[in-house]
């Protein structure tokens, strides 16, 4: 059996993507978020039945509302499984093997993502508290973002006219979110907890990851997931599951295209060949592996407006084709940021860049972008020098390097499938299949 149960995509729901009553094709069990990501005051697709939620911690909490949805889904499917197993009803296979039926299951909650708000008993938990910082890493402030694209630098000159407050919210926003994380323990906490008490724990895979990065005041940005840089595009990865050796890291270059190909493999199915992707599940069985090399592309399609801006505080930041958001607004639980209005300058029609991240082992590890802006911009990085990308070295790059990458780009943004995964064995670039 397969179940989902939370955020989907940011217009489900609509009338446009036909309505709550669309249930995506393989789901057995939906719980769809109608919209983007809320905590309260929301609805849920329930198997295509609307199901509303109002304010109430107790009843619409909507992370512990997944939690809740997520143990039930586990117990009643376990117990049918039971059911079936005793009354002798097991599905065999060809070759005469006796199987249980698996279950798979994604639970998407919205923490952390904005109006970031924790449950009322975490609401202050790190309020105050000196290591509950936004990361003050080597390319934090403004510093860094002269070499880089336009957007980055317009705000940077933001960042540089009021960094008290600017670092200030970042500070907030870094301890919203974590306390938003705090009911995301609890929920694994207790998925862990349901498996073990019914036997299960050792036969499950439980995956735990992100759908972005997030910055916070790196080269100046005061908050959000837009650009190719690492804080942006990189997401945690934590495994265990059957064969996976506990406390254990595993090298393996991975992205999220690779994730059902990894579904597919543990099932024991057969990848397609028009699938992107490729299983790592060999490499989290056996992480002392070395890591082949890989590169993948990294792409971002810009949006913004040309109607003006959205807030009379953002009218000497916005230009046209911007995207901005005022930050500072927020009035539920536990209330909007101290500091006052700040306005947020995220993204531009032309933020549209398509790039190549390259990760080979003692080999190469470097990032080239190319942005489809007025000035044909270009971003190189080599993180083995320069791992937090303070400086642009695109024009130190031979005409050789230019076209190997341009010939690799061309390659990655019209790939299907299989041909899409780009590792390297040898000195030489193949596509594994």
């Amino acid at each position: 059996r397969t179940g989902f149960m939370g955020k989907y995509l940011n217009q489900y729901g609509s009338k446009q993507a036909g309505g709550v009553e669309h249930v995506p094709p393989g789901w057995d069990t939906w719980v769809g978020l109608v919209g983007n990501s809320r905590y309260y005051n929301y609805t849920l697709s329930i198997n295509g039945q609307a199901e509303r939620h109002g304010g109430d911690y107790k009843h619409d909490y909507l992370p512990d509302v997944l939690t809740r949805e997520a143990l039930a889904f586990i117990k009643n499917d376990r117990k049918n499984a039971k059911e079936m197993k005793d009354s002798s009803t097991t599905s065999t296979t060809k070759e005469g093997e006796t199987l249980q039926k698996p279950f798979f299951l994604i639970v998407s909650p919205p923490s952390c993502h904005g109006p970031h708000q924790p449950a009322p008993q975490y609401a202050h938990a790190y309020t105050n508290k000196t290591f509950a910082k936004a990361p003050r890493t080597p390319n934090y402030g403004s510093h860094f973002a002269r070499d880089k694209h336009w957007l980055v630098r317009q705000e940077a000159m933001a960042w540089d006219q009021d960094v008290q407050r600017r670092e200030a919210f970042g500070d907030w926003e870094h301890v919203r979110r974590l306390e938003t994380l705090l009911s995301i323990d609890d929920m694994l906490e207790d998925v862990v907890k349901t498996l073990k008490d019914m036997g299960e724990l050792e036969n499950t895979y439980i995956f735990y990851t992100s759908d972005h990065g997030y910055h916070l005041g790196q080269f100046g940005l005061l908050k959000d997931k837009r650009f190719p840089y690492e804080t942006d595009i990189k997401v945690p990865g934590f495994v265990r599951g059957p064969g996976i050796p506990p406390n254990s890291t595993s090298h393996a270059v991975v992205v999220s295209v690779d994730m059902v190909p990894t579904f597919i493999d543990i099932a024991g199915g057969h990848v397609p060949e028009y699938m992107d992707g490729a299983s790592f599940l060999s490499e989290l069985q056996n992480p002392s592996l070395s890591s082949s090399g890989r590169s993948f592309l990294v792409e971002y399609y810009g949006e913004g407006d040309t109607k003006g801006p959205p807030h009379p505080i953002c009218a000497s930041q916005w230009k046209p084709g911007m995207y901005c958001e005022v930050e500072g607004m927020e009035s539920l639980q536990p209330g909007p940021f101290e500091g006052g209005l700040l306005c947020s300058c995220q993204d531009s029609l032309n933020n549209t860049y398509s790039c190549i991240r390259t990760i080979f082992p003692e080999e190469e590890n470097t990032l080239y972008c190319e942005f489809q802006d007025s000035e044909s911009f270009v971003e190189y990085y080599n993180m083995t020098t320069d791992r937090w990308q303070t400086h642009n070295t695109a024009n130190t790059l031979t005409h050789s390097e230019h076209d190997k990458f341009q010939t690799l780009l061309s390659t990655l943004k019209t790939c299907k499938g299989q041909a899409c995964v780009v590792k390297y064995h040898t000195d030489n670039v193949v596509a594994e299949k």
